[in-house]
């Protein structure tokens, strides 16, 4: 099986992974976990819904630049350093 890795330029340039891997003769994406980090590698945001907003929009631009879009997710894991913060902005 060969492999398509995909790095857009609108994300940080990834060193040591791929943002996105689709194998080839499928439209199976592996999508790299994603942080808050902006085109030049700094983290972007104060709040954890900030840096939450940022790592999404990176997760799903990757997505898009392997031909695929949000209803095409199957799994998103999120793992947080702030569990208390993660419990306030929790919706109820």
């Amino acid at each position: 099986m060969t492999t398509e890795r995909v790095n857009p330029p609108e994300l940080s340039p990834p060193t040591g992974f791929t943002h996105a891997v689709v194998a080839a003769g499928s439209r199976v994406v592996f999508l790299a976990g994603q942080t808050a980090l902006d085109t030049e590698g700094g983290i972007t945001g104060d709040t954890l819904p900030e840096q939450f907003e940022k790592a999404l929009g990176n997760l799903l631009t990757a997505l898009r630049a392997a031909g695929g879009g949000p209803a095409d997710l199957a799994r998103v894991t999120v793992y947080t350093t702030d569990v208390a913060a993660y419990r306030e902005h929790a919706r109820r």
